[in-house]
This record gives C-alpha cells, sequence and structure tokens, in this order.
C-alpha cells in the first residue's frame, strides 16, 4: 500500500484516443436524443452543435499534444481544468472520468483547488 500511495503523482498521462471518441458520440447523442422532433423536422444534425462539440475536441487536443511536448505539470492541470469545465457543461461521464485519470497523475497540491480564501480559519 505504501509503495502505491508513493507513486501518485509520478505517473504519466497519456490520453485513450477512445475516450474523446467516446464523447464525440456521447455529445452526439445527447444533441440528437434531447430533441429527435427537431432532426426529424429538418432532416439535418444541429450543425452549431457538431462545430461547439469539434471546437472542444479540438482544444482537448491541442493541450494534450502541448502537455506531450514539454511533460509539464502545469500544462496537464490546465488540460484537466479544461476537462472538468467541459465535463460539467456537457454533462459528460466519459470527460470526467478523464479527469479522474489525470488526477492520479499529478502531485497532491495541483488536485485541489487551491487559493487564499480557501485556508481553514478564514
Amino acid at each position: 500500500m505504501q509503495k502505491h500511495i508513493l507513486g501518485i503523482g509520478s505517473g504519466k498521462y497519456h490520453i485513450d484516443p477512445e475516450t474523446l471518441d467516446s464523447f464525440i458520440e456521447e455529445a452526439r447523442s445527447r444533441c440528437f436524443g434531447s430533441a429527435p422532433e427537431a432532426l426529424e423536422m429538418t432532416g439535418e444534425p444541429d450543425l452549431a452543435s457538431e462545430t461547439e462539440t469539434q471546437r472542444v475536441f479540438d482544444e482537448i487536443m491541442a493541450l494534450h499534444r502541448e502537455y506531450l511536448r514539454h511533460q509539464s505539470f502545469d500544462v496537464l492541470f490546465k488540460l484537466k481544468t479544461r476537462l472538468e469545465e467541459f465535463s460539467v457543461r456537457y454533462h459528460s461521464q466519459v470527460l470526467a472520468a478523464e479527469v479522474l485519470n489525470i488526477n492520479r497523475c499529478l502531485p497532491y497540491e495541483l488536485r485541489i483547488a487551491w487559493s487564499k480564501d480557501s485556508r481553514i480559519g478564514n
């Protein structure tokens, strides 16, 4: 157990391509599953939602490529933060699970949101 605890924060993060494919599928099913009558009326998918999903995908991949180049915890933390935001915004369980995977690779200090106002006793 002690060896496992000491290993936390020292792992290298690699995004699983299937994770992003799952997010795309999750987003598509959410867009089309929530309003099937809209799809029936127009006969076309919601292009705004498709464009937004692609923008999110591109941003995630850009941050991941930057992390792979520099292996910086700051970049990994930024990726984690963006994934958290997207997870909440799009109600994505796939992205929430990926945030947990990233947390395993971060040192403890970067896993939690910290500010001067969050100290005990304030």
